[in-house]
């Protein structure tokens, strides 16, 4: 495994991602990360891209305890952590959805409290039909008002066109 893509849900027809609304809320990844694409004449403009995939992709979808405790023991890497490079021998990528981390008396909360958001890791790349590119606007904003992240505005802006991923 030499590396792999992560990715958040998009929301259909919302103007919306949970992505940028967790970086608004963490105001040193917004300018660590995306500094470079601050503009003074609109604020940001954050280039993103929109993924299909395959319709016959193997994604493990990490959504309750037991589907946690299966991986730990199939794919452990120590006692708590799964190796992602051995899960890419049998899936292409894993959909991990934080929901179920947040129940009462969950001890997992703290293992996937860093993804932020429900995230989608690819191992492997062939399982992307095509993509479509795109940019994030973000207006400018009062940095120094510590609720900043309740009132921004942003428009996801996505092209029609399709691009064929090229395989390996």
């Amino acid at each position: 495994l030499s590396g792999g893509l992560w990715l958040t849900k998009h929301y259909d027809g919302l103007n919306y991602s949970a992505w940028m609304d967790y970086i608004f809320s963490h105001k040193n990844i917004l300018f660590y990360k995306y500094g470079k694409y601050l503009s003074n004449e609109y604020g940001w403009k954050i280039p993103c891209s929109l993924v299909e995939l395959n319709s016959n992709n193997n994604i493990f979808f990490l959504d309750d305890i037991d589907k946690y405790n299966y991986l730990r023991n199939k794919y452990s890497l120590d006692k708590d952590r799964i190796s992602y490079e051995d899960m890419a021998s049998d899936y292409d990528g894993i959909y991990i959805k934080l929901g179920w981390t947040l129940k009462k008396d969950n001890y997992n909360y703290d293992k996937f409290s860093s993804f932020g958001v429900e995230s989608l890791i690819l191992y492997n790349l062939d399982c992307i039909s095509n993509y479509k590119s795109g940019d994030i606007v973000v207006e400018r904003f009062n940095i120094d008002d510590y609720y900043m992240y309740d009132n921004i505005l942003y428009d996801i802006n996505i092209s029609d066109d399709k691009k064929k991923v090229l395989k390996r």
